[in-house]
C-alpha cells in the first residue's frame, strides 16, 4: 500500500511502477517442471550447489554467451560480491559446430548427444555437480522450444554443405499474430529460413547463424523477442519470449491492445514484482537474478543509446540568423547545424550531470550556502525487506526489494526535512545549532537502548587503522576518511566551514565488529532520523562557501572516465563506455525512480544576441518553411522582453528574478503570471572572452523590467551601439566592475582550478586594469583546492599561505605560458619565488632517484616469476627495447583490472 499513487486512496489504491494501472498486460510466466522448482526450493545438496553457483549452471547451458567486463572494484572488494559491469554489455552467438580440436559449448552442445554434452559441460565446469547439471539439461531437452529450433538450422546447413553451399540461416522473428488479441510474440512466429544468397541483412529481427565459423560471434539485437530467452535458460526453461518493439499497452476500458508502445522499462519493471498466481524463476535466480537486472537496464539504455545514433541527422538545432545566411551559398538544411550527440535530457549523461550541478549550484546562490549534507544507505535487515524476502534469500538475492524499500525511506525521509522541518528553519550559524541538529558520540545504552543500537551497527567508521590495518578505507597505512578523530570537548568551526564535532572522552568503550571503539570512531548523525529510519544516515553541516562546490561537484561527477581519447570523439560510445551498472541501480533504473530531485525548480535562461537564439528544425522541411517558423519563434529572453513590451506598467523585475513570479510555457512559448510555487531563475553562465554576449549577460542582472534588446542599451535617453558601450555609461566597467562580478559569480560555481583558468582568461583577454589588486581580491577562491595538491605532491603536510599562494602563481605562469605570455607580461603581478617545477620536476626520474637498487634488485626477480603470460610477454619487450637501444613506443590498452600495473 505504501507504494500506491499519491492521488489514489487506500480504499482504492492504484499502483503505477508494477503495472502501468493496468496498463501492462503479459503472459504469466509458465511453472518450471517440477525437478527444476526442486533446485530453487530444495534444502538439499544439490539444491544449494544450485543456488550458489546460479549463474555457473545458466552459463553452461545457454544459447548464447554474455559479454561484458565485470567491474574488478567489486570482485576483489570485501562483503558480498555482486554482479557489477563496467561498459558495454552484449549477448553473442557462435557457429553451430565447434572449431577443429575445440570444445564444443554453448548452442553447440545442443546439436551433441546429451550424454556427450554432459560430459563436456561437467568437465569445463568442475565446480558444479553433475546430477544437477544432469537435471538441467535434461529438462531443457524436453521443455525448451529452442533446442528444436538450433538443431533444425543445424540439419539444414548441413545439407546445405553437403550441396556444395555454405549459407547463413536465419533464425528468424516474422510478428504474424494478430496483435488486438496477443501481445507476447510466441515460438510459432519463430523459422529458420534462408534469406536469397545469404548477403542480404538480417536487422534486428533475425539471429543470424553459421555451420562453421572463425570463432567470430554475432551480436544479437537487445530488442529481438529471443535475447533473454537464449540466455537466462534457468530463468526461462520453457523459452518464454521477452520485450520487443511491436509490444503495446493493454487498454483495461476496452479490454483491448491500444495503440500506446510498450517500453523495455515497462516490460522489466512488470516481471520484477511478485504475483501469487505465479512462480517466478526470475525472482528466484539469486546471482542469476542481478545478472538478469544489469542485464536488463543495460539493453534498455543501449536500446535508447541506439536511437541516439541512428538519429543524428533528423534533429539538428542552428542559430537563426544562421539560417537567414544559408541562401546565398545554396545550402540545403541538411548540410548545416549542429548535431546533439548525446543531449542533456540523456539520464546521466555528461551534459545532464553538468546542467542539474549548474542548477544546484543557482539554488545555492539564492539561498547561500546550504546547511546540510546528508548520506542514507539502505539497511538490508529493515523489516520490509526481510519479511518479502522467499525462502533461502537474503537482501543480496533481492536489489529489486532494497531498491522499492530504499525508495519509500527517501520518500520518508524527505517529508521529515521538507514539510516536518527536522533540521529547523534557520540557516546554521553556531556551534550550538550544530550540537542541537549533529551528534558525533555513542547514546548512553541504558537511556536510549534503541538509538544506541542503531548508532552501534550502522554508525560506526571501520574500525581501521592500528587495530584494523587491512581495513578498505586504509591507504599507505592511514584511513582516507581522516578516522580515527581526535578527542574534542566542545564543537567548533574550521576556516572552511567545516565543524570539528564534539567527541568527548567518557572512557566509555563499545566492541563492535571485534574492535574496541569509542566517540572518535563515530560517524556524524542526526539521533531522530537514525532512531527513526535505522539505518545508516550521515549527517555534516556545511555552513561556509568553500566547501559547497566540491560537495556538489561529488554528487553530480557522473561516472569514472578514462582520460585519454583516440581518433574523433564520440559521446554516445564514451558514454557506454565509461558507465558502471550494479543490481540495486539497474532495479533503481527500471522501477523509473528518480536519480535527481531539486526543491526549488530552477528555470533555465537562454542567452542569446539579437537573432541568435536557437532553432530546432527537420533537415527534411523547406529552408522557408524553417526561416518562417524561426521568425516568430520566442526564447525565454525575448518572451521576457514581450511581456514588458506588451504591461509596460507592470512591476519591473531582472531576468534572474522574473521565474519567481511567472511561469514559462513551453507549448505556447509565452511567460504567464505565476499562480502557486516557486521558481529560481538561471541564465547559462558566458565567459568574458564571449565578448557582447558578456556585456548583454551583464546588462540582465541588473536591468529590471526591458522592453527589447534596444532599452537594455538605453541609458539615460541615449541609445549605445553596443552592450559593452551601455554597460560602460552604467558604470560597470569602471575599475574592473565587470570582472570583479564575472569572479564573485564564477567563485559560487566554479572549482579553483577552472576559476584560475577563468583569471588567465581575464589577463590575456579582457585587459583589466588592476589585475594584482583582482588576483588578491580572489586569491582564497583561486587557491582553495592548492593546500590537497601540495600535501599530495610535495609531500608537505602543513603548507603555508605565502606556498600555497606562491605554488599559484607558478600554476598561473604555466596556464599563460599556453597562450605565449606570462607574468611578466602583467606588471605589477609578482613572480613565483620558488621554481616548484624543480621540487619535482619529472616524477619518473625523481621516483627513480630515490630507488634502492640493491633492494629493488630481488624484489623484481620474485615479481618476474609472478608475472602471467600477457604481463611476460609486454616485460620482455620493454626490456628488450630498453636494452638494445631501440627507442621503441609502447602503448598499453586494457580495461580497468586487466592487469596493466603490477
Amino acid at each position: 500500500m505504501d507504494e500506491r499513487l499519491t492521488r489514489s486512496s487506500t480504499s482504492s489504491p492504484l499502483f503505477g511502477t508494477c503495472c502501468l494501472q493496468g496498463k501492462v498486460r503479459l503472459n504469466l510466466l509458465l511453472t518450471p517442471h517440477s525437478p527444476i522448482r526442486a533446485l530453487y526450493d530444495g534444502d538439499d545438496d544439490r539444491s544449494k550447489s544450485f543456488r550458489k553457483h546460479a549463474r555457473g549452471y545458466n552459463a553452461t547451458n545457454a544459447f548464447t554467451s554474455l559479454g561484458a567486463t565485470l567491474d574488478p572494484r567489486v570482485l576483489t572488494g570485501s562483503g558480498p560480491t555482486s554482479f557489477t559491469i563496467h561498459g558495454e554489455l552484449r549477448h553473442r552467438v557462435g557457429s553451430l559446430m565447434p572449431q577443429q580440436g575445440k570444445d564444443a559449448k554453448y548452442a553447440q552442445l545442443y546439436i551433441f548427444y546429451p550424454t556427450s554434452a554432459l560430459e563436456v559441460r561437467n568437465r569445463n565446469n568442475e565446480h558444479l555437480r553433475k546430477d544437477v547439471l544432469e537435471i538441467i539439461q535434461d529438462t531443457l531437452l524436453q521443455v525448451n522450444p529452442f533446442v528444436d529450433k538450433f538443431r533444425q538450422a543445424y540439419a539444414i546447413l548441413e545439407q546445405l554443405v553437403v550441396a556444395g553451399q555454405t549459407l547463413p540461416a536465419h533464425l528468424h522473428y516474422s510478428s504474424s499474430k494478430d496483435r488486438r488479441t496477443y501481445n507476447l510474440p510466441t515460438m510459432d512466429e519463430f523459422a529458420v529460413v534462408i534469406p536469397g544468397d545469404g548477403s542480404k541483412a538480417s536487422g534486428m529481427r533475425d539471429i543470424v547463424l553459421h555451420l562453421k565459423g572463425d570463432n567470430q560471434l554475432k551480436q544479437i539485437n537487445e530488442c529481438h523477442s529471443a535475447y533473454l530467452p537464449l540466455h537466462y535458460v534457468l530463468l526461462f526453461p520453457h523459452g518464454e519470449l521477452g520485450w520487443e518493439p511491436e509490444m503495446k499497452q493493454w487498454d483495461a476500458r476496452n479490454n483491448q491492445l491500444a495503440a500506446v508502445r510498450l517500453t523495455q522499462m515497462d516490460f522489466y519493471s512488470y516481471r520484477l514484482f511478485e504475483r501469487h498466481t505465479e512462480y517466478s524463476t526470475i525472482l528466484r535466480g539469486g546471482k542469476l537474478f542481478q545478472e538478469f537486472l544489469v542485464d536488463a537496464w543495460a539493453a534498455t539504455e543501449q536500446n535508447r543509446l541506439t536511437y541516439y545514433k541512428l538519429n543524428q541527422a533528423r534533429l539538428r538545432s542552428s542559430l537563426y540568423q544562421d539560417l537567414t545566411d544559408i541562401g546565398p551559398d545554396c545550402l540545403n538544411p541538411d548540410q548545416i547545424g549542429q548535431r546533439f550527440i548525446l543531449p542533456s535530457s540523456f539520464t546521466c549523461s555528461p551534459r545532464h550531470m553538468f546542467e542539474i550541478f549548474q542548477d544546484s549550484m543557482a539554488i545555492t546562490r539564492y539561498n547561500h550556502h546550504p546547511d546540510i549534507f546528508l548520506t542514507m544507505t539502505a539497511n538490508p535487515k529493515w523489516p520490509k525487506i526481510t519479511s518479502a524476502l522467499l525462502p533461502h534469500q537474503t537482501a543480496v538475492d533481492r536489489p529489486d526489494l532494497v531498491s522499492r524499500v530504499f525508495e519509500l525511506k527517501r520518500k520518508a525521509l524527505m517529508k521529515e526535512v521538507e514539510q516536518n522541518k527536522v533540521f529547523g528553519g534557520d540557516k546554521i550559524r553556531t556551534c550550538t545549532q550544530v550540537d542541537q541538529l549533529v551528534c558525533a558520540e555513542f547514546p548512553n545504552p541504558e537511556d536510549d537502548p534503541e538509538l544506541f543500537e542503531t548508532v552501534n551497527s550502522c554508525m560506526v567508521h571501520g574500525p581501521c587503522g592500528a587495530r584494523n590495518p587491512h581495513a578498505a578505507c586504509m591507504e599507505k597505512g592511514k584511513c582516507t576518511k581522516r578516522y580515527p578523530r581526535d578527542f574534542v570537548e566542545t564543537t567548533t568551526m574550521d576556516e572552511n566551514g567545516y565543524p570539528i564535532y564534539r567527541r568527548r572522552d567518557d572512557g566509555k568503550v563499545y566492541i563492535v565488529r571485534g574492535h574496541e571503539v569509542d566517540n572518535i570512531d563515530a560517524v556524524p548523525y542526526n539521533p531522530h532520523l537514525s532512531k527513526m529510519f535505522n539505518c545508516h544516515i550521515n549527517v555534516e553541516v556545511c555552513a561556509g562557501m568553500r566547501c559547497v562546490k566540491y560537495i556538489h561537484k561529488y554528487i553530480y561527477k557522473g561516472y569514472d572516465r578514462t582520460t585519454m581519447v583516440l581518433g574523433s570523439a564520440n559521446e554516445i560510445k564514451k558514454y557506454l563506455d565509461g558507465r558502471y551498472i550494479g543490481p540495486p541501480e539497474a532495479a533503481w533504473h527500471i522501477f523509473g525512480h528518480h536519480m535527481h530531485e531539486e526543491v526549488p525548480t530552477v528555470t533555465r535562461l537562454a542567452l542569446h544576441l539579437p537573432g541568435m537564439h536557437r532553432v530546432n528544425f527537420n533537415p527534411r522541411e523547406s529552408l522557408e518553411d524553417i526561416i518562417a517558423r524561426a521568425a516568430v519563434e520566442k526564447s525565454t529572453l525575448t518572451g521576457f522582453f514581450a511581456w514588458y513590451a506588451a504591461n509596460p506598467n507592470s512591476t519591473p523585475y531582472t531576468y534572474q528574478e522574473f521565474p519567481q513570479y511567472f511561469v514559462w510555457n513551453k507549448t505556447n512559448n509565452v511567460w504567464t503570471p505565476r499562480k502557486f510555487g516557486f521558481a529560481i531563475g538561471r541564465m547559462y553562465f558566458v565567459s568574458p572572452n564571449c565578448g557582447e554576449k558578456f556585456y548583454l549577460r551583464l546588462l540582465l542582472t541588473i536591468v529590471k523590467g526591458p522592453k527589447s534588446y534596444k532599452d537594455l542599451r538605453t541609458v539615460d535617453n541615449v541609445v549605445y551601439d553596443t552592450f559593452k558601450s551601455a554597460c560602460v555609461a552604467r558604470g560597470l566597467l569602471e575599475d574592473d566592475d565587470e570582472w570583479i562580478q564575472c569572479l564573485e559569480e564564477a567563485a559560487i560555481m566554479q572549482t579553483g582550478y577552472q576559476l584560475m583558468r577563468l583569471f588567465c582568461v581575464i589577463l590575456t583577454q579582457c585587459s583589466p586594469l588592476q589585475p594584482l589588486e583582482l588576483g588578491k581580491q580572489f586569491f582564497i577562491n583561486k587557491c582553495d583546492d592548492l593546500p590537497h595538491k601540495i600535501r599530495t605532491l610535495f609531500g608537505i603536510l602543513n603548507p603555508t599561505e605565502a606556498q600555497i599562494e606562491d605554488y599559484g602563481l607558478y600554476l598561473l605562469n604555466q596556464m599563460l605560458e599556453e597562450t605565449g605570455k606570462s607574468l611578466l607580461d602583467f606588471p605589477p603581478m609578482p613572480q613565483p619565488i620558488k621554481n616548484w617545477s624543480t621540487v619535482v620536476g619529472n616524477r619518473l626520474i625523481l621516483e627513480h632517484r630515490q630507488l634502492q637498487i640493491q633492494a629493488q634488485q630481488a624484489n623484481t626477480e620474485t615479481n618476474i616469476g609472478r608475472l602471467n603470460i600477457d604481463q611476460r610477454n609486454a616485460y620482455d619487450a620493454i626490456i628488450y627495447s630498453i636494452f638494445g637501444n631501440k627507442g621503441t613506443t609502447f602503448f598499453l590498452n586494457g580495461g580497468a583490472g586487466t592487469g596493466k600495473a603490477f
